[in-house]
């Protein structure tokens, strides 16, 4: 009687995990359907901004908790596969949060030489002497910077910011040795450390 009872009691619990994983399946489909809506809505309300008048091209990346965050930008270069394929220096961040589209801000390279890369949840550019690397998070970046990297200045300095709405607001600042600081280098080890971001045309 005792083992019947068991052997019950494992079916039902077996059949409520199903039904729940089936159902937080269907939640993770109707949520990923709705940013993706919501991602287009706002691209075609971009579009009628001057700014956009010869093109739009997005890239959708990995927040720091795995949810999707949304890249805008006006120009892309590099048209062969590869390396350099569609590849941007800036872009505008927005994220969906809460039932709508917010704007994080905007990340920027210095040139042709430094695209916009992803690894894993960060963002990554980079500049000459200096580099960043950005986390995507309800609604805000968080991003790292690391300046004085391979000049002739003495230290380097690594400083943490939080950005909303394209404002930066300073969390941390400490001074590094010149090997550490450029040991720590987000963007390059001599090769792109992240990947290039490929954005498509809208």
């Amino acid at each position: 009687m005792k083992k019947r009872v068991k052997r019950a009691l494992c079916i039902l619990l077996a059949g409520a995990l199903f039904f729940l994983g089936n159902l937080e399946s269907a939640t993770a489909a109707e949520n990923s359907d709705a940013v993706k809506a919501a991602y287009d809505k706002k691209v075609e309300t971009l579009k009628k901004k001057e700014r956009f008048k010869d093109g739009i091209y997005t890239a959708t990346v990995k927040s720091a908790k795995g949810e999707k965050a949304l890249l805008v930008t006006d120009y892309v270069f590099g048209e062969e596969p590869g390396v350099f394929h569609n590849n941007a220096i800036a872009a505008w961040i927005y994220q969906y949060v809460d039932g709508k589209v917010v704007y994080i801000g905007k990340i920027t390279s210095t040139g042709t030489g430094y695209p916009l890369c992803r690894k894993g949840k960060y963002l990554l550019s980079g500049y000459h002497h200096e580099s960043y690397r950005y986390a995507i998070k309800n609604g805000k970046a968080i991003i790292e910077e690391l300046t004085g990297l391979y000049n002739a200045d003495k230290y380097g300095y690594y400083t943490k910011y939080s950005m909303k709405k394209n404002k930066w607001k300073k969390l941390e600042r400490k001074r590094l040795k010149k090997s550490v600081a450029e040991a720590m280098d987000y963007y390059s080890d001599g090769n792109f450390i992240g990947t290039p971001i490929s954005f498509q045309k809208r």
